[in-house]
């Protein structure tokens, strides 16, 4: 199953990865901060920025939507992810 999620890494040009399932996007540090200042919002409000945010194109919108249709709890995944950006 794919999964969504943030992940930290030393060096590069970009520091924070979103991996959808067993790739990868590189994430700027403002859009980052944006993500913060939303993730103390409602769960479902979060995921429609994170797509928005993070799905730069159809693909990853559709990609990003497929995994999150096929979580067993999308809110529980929010929460996840909320926390996640929050550690960032």
């Amino acid at each position: 199953m794919k999964e969504l999620h943030f992940k930290k890494i030393q060096g590069g040009n970009y520091q924070i990865l979103f991996y959808i399932g067993e790739f990868y996007i590189p994430v700027e540090e403002a859009l980052i901060k944006d993500l913060k200042k939303q993730a103390n919002g409602s769960p479902k409000e979060f995921l429609n920025i994170l797509q928005e945010k993070l799905g730069c194109n159809s693909y990853l919108k559709s990609t990003i939507q497929e995994v999150l249709s096929s979580s067993k709890d999308p809110v529980a995944q929010a929460k996840s992810l909320m926390a996640e950006v929050q550690s960032l």
